[in-house]
C-alpha cells in the first residue's frame, strides 16, 4: 500500500473501522441467542398448558426461571428488534467496508500499473539485455490482477474475520471462561497451521510467478517469431518446451495448495472436536449450577462465529499471499534505480551545442558478454559539422559507438566528450534530445504519421513537422495518402513500405533540429529505388550537422569528411576516401571486396560520363507507393477499437454473443476421476454445516432432559461432534486439494491448447489487429488464470453452498414447514441480489477488459521498442498515454466496487432480518405447539449457517463474471478453426526433387482483398537451378517466398524440404547449438553433434563458435542480441542447412551486413546453393549476377526474365535497376 495517497488512506481507515464494527456485531448476536435460549427452554417447561397446570397443582410455587406467556412474547419481541438493529448496522458497515476498500484498491492498482510501466521504461539497456520483455508484460497483466484480487475487499473481510474471532472469544470468556477455555484449547494448533500455511503460500507464490514468467517469456518469443516457427515446422517442439515451463509453474502452485488443504482441514476438524468436548464439559458445569443453558449457547455461538469466520478466511489468505508474491516481483522492478537514469534531473543540461565529439581511450564490453571486449582503447575526435563514417567488420564496435553516445551504456573506462564535457556529467534526457538517430530498421509507433514525427520534438508546430518531412523527402507521399498526416501507420509502421518508414524516421530525427545526427545503417535494408530516395533525404539532413554514419554500403559514405576503419574495437586507419584508398589497408580491402562483380555498374556509370542520375527523375513506375508484405494487418486509420474477423470488436461483444461453455472448460480436466472425487468431496463437505446445525439445535433438547436421559444425550451428541470432525476434516482436505489440482491442470491445459491453436493458424491471422502477437501474448498471460474465478475452490465452494442450501431446506421443511414457509422468502432475495450483481458487473467488466487490454498492448509495444523510445525520450509521453487508456478501466473498476458493496451488504444484513422473523414467528408456533423449541433452533441454525455460507459465497461471485468473460475469450480462440492445420496428417506427401512452378497465380492478402499482389504470375524453376527475384518494394517478391513456404496455406511435408534465410533472422534465447538444431527438429531424425558442426562449417561460423569461451553452448540472448548481425546470419544459414533442404529460399540474406560479413556469408550461401533449387530475393544486384535465371517482378507479374547479360542487353527494367545502383 505504499502508493496509497491521503484519500486512499482515509478510505482504508474508514473501511477497516467498518469491518471491525461488522466483525464485532457478528459475535454480539450470540448474547441474544443465549438469552433467547433460556427463554425458549423456560417456555417449553412452563408456558405450555400441560406444563403450567402440572406446575401449579403439584409445586404450588414458581421456580427462578419461570416466565408467563405475556413475558415470553415481550422478551421475544424485544430480542427480535435487537436483531433488526444489528441488521441495519451490519448493512451500513458491510457497504462501507466493501465500497471504500474496492475504491482504494482500484485507485492504487491504477497508480501501481502506471508506476510499474514508468519504472520499466526507466531501466537502462544493460538491464533489458538480461530481462525478457514478455515476462515484463506478464507482470503488468497477470501479476497486477493477482494483486488486485488479493488487496481489495478481501483485506477488510480478513480483518472482519479476525475481529469476529477476538470479539467472540472475549464474549465467550466473559460469559464462561471455563467452557471457553476448553473449546479454544485447539486454537493454538489452528493458528500454527494457519501461520505455516500463510508463510509457505507466500514463498510458493513467488516461485510460481517466476516459473510462469518463464513460460510467458517463451510464449512471447515464439509468437513474435511465428514466421520462423512456421517456416521450420517446429510447432510440436516449441509446444513441448512451453508445456514443460507450464508444468514447472503448476508444480510450484500445487505445493501451496497442499498446505492450504491441510490447514483448512485441521482448523475445521479441531473446531468440531472441541465442540464435542465442549458439550460434555458444558453439561458438567450445568449440573453443578455453574452455567445456564443460555450461557452455553452464548459461548458456543460466539466462538463458532469467530471460528467459521477464520475458516472462511483461509481461501482469502491464499489470495492475499498470491498478491504478496506478485507484489514482490513487481516491486523488485519498481525499486530498481538504474545507473543511467533518464528520469534524473541531475547533470548539466545542454542548451546549445556545437557538435564536437571526442572518444578518449574508451574501453567497453556488454554485461551479457563480459569476456568479450567490444571497444579497446578507442580514440577519435570529430569536429563540429564534420561527417564521419565508421566502417569495419561486423562486431568491430561501430554500432556500440552509437549506443555509447546515446548513453544507453557507460564505458568501463575512458571518456566520451561532447563540446569538451563528459557525457556522464550531462543530464541524460537533455543529451538524448540533442541527438538525432536513424537506424537500419526504424521503429514507428501505432499512431498517426504526424504524431510519429512529433515524437522527435513534442513542442514542434505543424509547420515544423511539414518542414522536417520535406527535408526527409516524405511530404509528397504523405500528402498523396487519403488521410495525409493523419494516416495511422499501424503496429511498427506495417502500413508503410520500408522506404516510407525510413523517411518518416528521418523526419522524426530532424524535427528537433539536432546538431548531431547518428545514422546506423539507415539505407542497407532498402531496395534500389527506396535507397535512392532515402539517401537523397539523408544528404539533405546531414548538411550543417555533425554526423556519424555507420555504413556497410561504402558507396554511400564516399564523400564523408572522415572515414574511420575499425577493427577489434579500435580505429586502425582514418582519412578521406582517396587517402584511405592510397593506403591500401583495411578500407581498401573492404572497397575491393564490395566492388567485386561490380564491373557492369562501373561500365554504366562510365557510359553516363560520370554524371550522377537524379533520383527524382527516375521513371514514374518506380515511384508507385505500394504496401509491403508485412502490412497485411488490417488498416486502422481513424478506427476506435480493434475489429474481429466478423467485423465486431471485443469492446462491442455483449453477453448474448458469447456462450459460456462450462462443460467445454471441464473437459480440460483430463483426470475425470479427480473431477468426480472433487464433486463427491464437495458434496460431503456441504453436509457438515447442516449436520452441525442439527447437532447445535439438538443441544437445546439436552437441557429439557433429566437423569440417565440427560447423560445419554450428552454422550451421544459429543460423539456425533467428534465424528463430524473426522468426516469434515477428510472431506474438506480432499475437496480443497483435488479442486486445486483440477484447476491448475485446467489452467495448464487451457494455456497449452490456446498456444497450440495459435501455432496451428495460418499466418494471415496474425496480420489482423485482433490476433496480433502482442494481443495474444497478453491474453495468454492474463485470461487462463482467471478461470479460478469459476472453477476450483470457488466452484467447490458453490457446490458446498448448494448442498448446504438443499439440505437446510430439507431440514427446515421437515421440522417445521409452517416456519419454513415464512423464512423461505428470504432465500430468493439472496439469490436475486447475487444474480443482479452478476448481470451488472458482467456488462461493465467487458468495457473494463477492453480498456485494460488496450493499455497492455501499448505497454508491450513500448517494451519491445525500448531502444527507440529511450532515444526519443518518450517515457513521459507514453506513461501519460498509458494512464489515459487506464482511466476508462479505472472508472469501471470503481463502479464494480459499488455494485459489489451494495450486494454484499444486502446479503449479509438480510440474515439478521431473517433471525428477527424466525424468533417472532417461531414464538407463535411454539406457543401453538406446532413446533418445539429444539426444532425451531434446528431450523434457525440451518437457515443462519446457510445464509452465512451464501453470504460468504458472494465474495466469490465478485469475480465470477471476470472469470466468465475470460473463459469465453479463451474458448473462442481454442475452438477457432484453421483452414489448413499443420498438425494434420492429411494431404499428399510427394518426394520433393526441387522443381517449382507458379501457374497463373493471383493473390491478395486476406486483410487487403481489394489489393492484388500477384496478378497471374507464371514462373518455372528447374531442379538445382538458382533463380533471382528483383524488383521494387511491394512488387510481390517476398509474397512468392511466403506462398512457397505455405504461410497462408501451410503444408508440413513441403516445409520440411525448404530451408530459409531471411534478412533479419530470428534466433531463440537458447544456445548456438540448440538454434542450429532447431532447423531439423521437425524431421523426426536424430541430430548428432557432428551434424551441427558440419552445418556450422558449411556456413562459415564454426571457427567463430569454437573461439568463444562456451563454444556451441553459448546463449545467444533474446532474438540473438548477444551476436553481431553477420554471426546471427551465419547461424541462421547453418540452421537452414542442417535440414538438408531440396529448396533454399534466401530473402535479402546479406543486405544488412557489413562488407566483410557479407563476403563470408555470401561464400557460405554460394556453397549452400550447390545441388539445390534456390530462390534469391536481392536488392544488391552484384550478388545475383551469377544466377541461372533472373526474374524482374513488377506489379505482381514477371516482366522480364533471363540471365544477367540477357537482361542487361534488353535495356529494360533490369537495366534501370543496375543503373540506379
Amino acid at each position: 500500500y505504499r502508493y496509497a495517497d491521503f484519500k486512499d488512506l482515509i478510505l482504508m481507515i474508514v473501511g477497516l473501522t467498518a469491518s471491525v464494527c461488522h466483525g464485532i456485531m457478528l459475535p454480539t448476536m450470540s448474547l441474544f441467542f443465549g438469552g433467547l435460549a433460556n427463554v425458549f427452554i423456560s417456555q417449553q417447561k412452563y408456558v405450555s398448558g400441560y406444563s403450567f397446570l402440572k406446575l401449579f397443582f403439584n409445586l404450588r410455587k414458581f421456580p427462578p426461571d419461570f416466565i408467563t406467556e405475556h413475558y415470553f412474547y415481550d422478551i421475544v419481541d424485544r430480542y427480535s428488534l435487537y436483531f433488526v438493529y444489528i441488521g441495519i448496522v451490519m448493512f451500513t458497515s458491510a457497504l462501507t467496508q466493501a465500497c471504500t476498500w474496492e475504491t482504494a484498491c482500484a485507485n492504487q492498482i491504477c497508480k501501481l500499473r502506471q508506476i510499474y510501466f514508468a519504472q520499466t521504461l526507466r531501466q537502462d539497456l544493460a538491464w533489458y539485455d538480461e530481462s525478457d520483455d514478455g515476462d515484463l508484460t506478464s507482470k503488468l497483466t497477470d501479476d497486477m490482477e493477482r494483486m488486485r484480487d488479493g488487496l481489495g475487499s478481501k483485506v477488510p473481510l480478513l480483518t472482519q474475520a479476525f475481529t469476529t474471532l477476538i470479539a467472540g472469544m472475549v464474549i465467550g470468556f466473559i460469559t464462561s471462561w471455563r467452557l471457553s477455555l476448553v473449546i479454544v484449547a485447539g486454537g493454538p494448533v489452528i493458528l500454527v497451521a494457519s501461520a505455516v500455511n500463510a508463510k509457505i503460500s507466500r514463498e510458493s507464490a513467488i516461485r510460481e510467478q517466476v516459473r510462469y514468467g518463464i513460460a510467458g517469456g517463451i510464449a512471447s518469443e515464439i509468437l513474435n517469431s511465428i514466421r520462423t516457427v512456421a517456416a521450420f515446422s517446429t510447432q510440436t517442439v516449441v509446444i513441448k518446451r512451453f508445456e514443460v515451463a507450464l508444468i514447472e509453474g503448476k508444480n510450484a502452485t500445487l505445493k501451496r495448495y497442499r498446505y492450504l488443504s491441510g490447514a483448512l482441514g485441521i482448523s475445521i476438524g479441531f473446531l468440531y472436536f472441541m465442540y464435542g468436548i465442549g458439550v460434555w464439559y458444558g453439561s458438567h458445569l450445568f449440573l453443578n449450577d455453574e452455567i445456564t443453558p443460555g450461557q452455553i449457547f452464548t459461548v458456543f455461538m460466539s466462538i463458532i462465529t469467530g471460528a467459521f469466520g477464520i475458516g472462511n478466511s483461509l481461501p482469502l489468505l491464499t489470495e492475499i499471499s498470491n498478491a504478496f508474491g506478485a507484489a514482490s516481483n513487481v516491486f523488485s522492478i519498481i525499486d530498481n534505480v538504474p545507473s543511467i537514469d533518464p528520469y534524473s534531473n541531475e547533470g548539466q543540461a545542454l542548451e546549445k551545442i556545437d557538435g564536437k565529439i571526442e572518444f578518449n581511450n574508451v574501453y567497453f564490453c556488454y554485461s551479457s558478454r563480459p569476456n568479450v571486449m567490444v571497444l579497446s582503447g578507442l580514440d577519435f575526435v570529430i569536429q563540429p559539422g564534420q561527417i564521419v563514417a565508421l566502417v569495419g567488420a561486423s562486431g568491430s564496435g561501430k554500432s556500440t559507438v552509437i549506443n555509447l553516445l546515446l548513453r544507453f551504456y557507460d564505458p568501463l573506462c575512458g571518456k566520451i566528450l561532447i563540446d569538451n564535457v563528459n557525457i556522464k556529467d550531462m543530464n541524460v534526457g537533455s543529451l538524448r534530445r540533442n541527438l538525432g538517430v536513424v537506424s537500419q530498421e526504424p521503429v514507428l509507433f501505432d499512431v498517426t504519421i504526424e504524431e510519429n514525427i512529433r515524437f522527435g520534438n513534442a513542442d514542434a508546430t505543424d509547420f515544423e513537422i511539414r518542414t522536417a518531412a520535406k527535408l526527409a523527402n516524405a511530404d509528397d507521399f504523405i500528402r498523396n495518402m487519403p488521410l495525409g498526416y493523419n494516416t495511422m501507420v499501424g503496429e511498427r509502421g506495417v502500413q508503410l513500405s520500408g522506404g516510407q518508414k525510413q523517411r518518416i524516421a528521418i523526419a522524426r530525427a530532424l524535427v528537433s533540429n539536432p546538431k548531431i545526427l547518428l545514422l546506423d545503417e539507415a539505407t542497407s535494408a532498402l531496395d534500389s529505388r527506396s535507397e535512392a530516395i532515402v539517401q537523397a533525404a539523408l544528404d539533405n539532413a546531414m548538411s550543417g550537422r555533425t554526423t556519424i554514419i555507420v555504413a556497410h554500403r561504402l558507396s554511400t559514405i564516399k564523400n564523408a569528411n572522415l572515414i574511420c576503419a575499425m577493427k577489434k574495437g579500435r580505429i586502425v586507419e582514418s582519412g578521406t576516401h582517396d587517402e584511405l584508398m592510397q593506403l591500401k589497408g583495411v578500407y581498401y580491402s573492404l572497397v575491393l571486396t564490395q566492388s567485386k562483380n561490380g564491373d557492369d555498374a562501373n561500365m554504366i556509370r562510365h557510359e553516363l560520363n560520370g554524371e550522377n542520375p537524379s533520383y527524382l527523375e527516375l521513371p514514374l513506375k518506380y515511384f508507385l507507393y505500394s504496401v509491403r508484405r508485412k502490412s497485411s494487418r488490417r488498416k486502422s486509420t481513424g478506427s476506435k477499437g480493434t475489429k474481429t474477423s466478423d467485423n465486431k470488436s471485443f469492446e462491442e461483444v455483449e453477453a448474448e454473443d458469447l456462450k459460456f461453455g462450462y462443460f467445454d472448460l471441464l473437459r480440460l480436466n483430463t483426470d475425470k476421476c479427480l473431477l468426480v472425487a472433487t464433486i463427491i468431496a464437495c458434496i460431503i463437505s456441504g453436509f457438515h454445516i447442516p449436520s452441525f446445525a442439527m447437532l447445535y439445535g439438538g443441544i437445546l433438547k439436552i437441557f429439557l432432559l433429566t437423569g440417565d436421559d440427560f447423560y445419554s444425550a450428552v454422550i451421544f451428541y459429543s460423539g456425533l461432534f467428534c465424528l463430524l470432525a473426522l468426516v469434515s476434516t477428510l472431506a474438506l482436505m480432499t475437496a480443497v486439494l483435488t479442486s486445486s489440482i483440477g484447476t491448475e491442470n485446467m489452467i495448464k491445459e487451457l494455456r497449452l491448447n490456446l498456444f497450440k491453436n495459435f501455432l496451428s493458424q495460418e499466418i494471415s491471422l496474425f496480420d489482423e489487429d485482433d490476433y496480433s502477437p502482442i494481443r495474444l501474448i497478453n491474453l495468454l498471460s492474463r485470461d487462463p488464470p482467471l478461470i479460478k474465478c469459476v472453477v476450483g475452490m470457488r466452484a467447490g465452494y458453490i457446490i458446498v453452498s448448494t448442498t448446504t442450501l438443499v439440505l437446510s431446506l430439507v431440514i427446515i421443511f421437515y421440522f417445521g414447514w409452517r416456519l419454513a414457509l415464512a423464512l423461505v422468502v428470504f432465500i430468493p432475495l439472496l439469490v436475486y441480489g447475487n444474480w443482479k450483481q452478476g448481470k451488472m458487473r458482467f456488462s461493465s467488466f467487458i468495457k473494463e477488459s477492453a480498456a485494460t487490454e488496450q493499455a497492455a498492448k501499448l505497454a508491450s509495444e513500448c517494451l519491445q521498442n525500448i531502444k527507440t523510445l529511450q532515444s526519443l525520450c518518450l517515457q513521459e509521453h507514453m506513461v501519460n498515454l498509458f494512464a489515459d487508456k487506464l482511466s476508462i478501466a479505472h472508472k469501471d473498476e470503481k463502479k464494480h466496487g459499488y455494485i459489489y458493496g451494495f450486494t454484499y451488504a444486502f446479503s449479509t444484513s438480510l440474515v439478521f432480518f431473517m433471525y428477527a422473523c424466525t424468533f417472532r414467528v417461531g414464538a407463535i408456533f411454539i406457543s401453538e405447539e406446532y413446533i418445539t423449541a429444539p426444532d425451531m433452533y434446528r431450523i434457525l441454525f440451518s437457515v443462519a449457517f446457510t445464509a452465512t455460507t451464501i453470504g460468504a459465497a458472494t465474495v466469490f461471485f465478485l469475480d465470477f463474471n471476470k472469470g466468465k468473460l475470460s473463459i469465453q475469450n479463451c474458448l473462442k480462440l481454442v475452438h477457432m478453426k484453421t483452414k489448413l492445420d499443420p498438425f494434420s496428417n492429411e494431404g499428399l506427401r510427394p518426394e520433393i526433387k526441387g522443381k517449382i512452378q507458379f501457374k497463373d497465380v493471383w493473390f491478395s492478402y486476406p486483410a487487403r482483398r481489394n489489393q492484388k499482389i500477384l496478378r497471374g504470375l507464371d514462373l518455372t524453376i528447374e531442379p538445382g537451378q538458382t533463380l533471382a527475384l528483383v524488383g521494387g518494394s511491394g512488387s510481390g517478391k517476398s509474397t512468392i517466398i511466403s506462398l512457397l513456404e505455405r504461410f497462408y496455406l501451410p503444408d508440413e511435408e513441403v516445409l520440411n524440404n525448404l530451408g530459409i534465410v531471411t534478412q533479419e533472422p530470428t534466433l531463440f534465447n537458447t544456445t548456438i547449438k540448440e538454434n542450429i538444431e532447431y532447423g531439423a527438429l521437425s524431421l523426426e531424425q536424430k541430430i548428432t553433434e557432428q551434424d551441427v558442426i558440419q552445418a556450422a562449417k558449411a556456413s562459415n561460423i564454426h571457427e567463430f563458435i569454437v573461439s568463444i569461451p562456451q563454444g556451441y553452448e553459448t546463449k545467444v540472448g533474446d532474438r540473438g542480441s548477444k551476436l553481431s548481425g553477420g554471426q546471427k546470419q551465419r547461424v541462421a544459414i547453418a540452421r537452414a542447412l542442417i535440414r538438408n533442404p531440396k529448396i533454399l529460399l534466401l530473402d535479402e540474406a546479406t543486405s544488412a551486413l557489413d562488407t566483410e560479413s557479407e563476403k563470408i556469408v555470401q561464400e557460405a550461401l554460394d556453397k549452400a546453393r550447390e545441388g539445390r533449387t534456390c530462390i534469391i530475393i536481392a536488392h544488391r544486384l552484384s550478388t545475383i549476377q551469377n544466377a541461372d535465371k533472373i526474374a524482374v517482378i513488377h506489379n505482381g507479374i514477371v516482366e522480364e526474365q533471363g540471365t544477367h547479360e540477357e537482361l542487361k542487353a534488353m535495356g529494360g527494367l533490369y537495366y534501370d535497376l543496375i543503373k540506379n545502383q
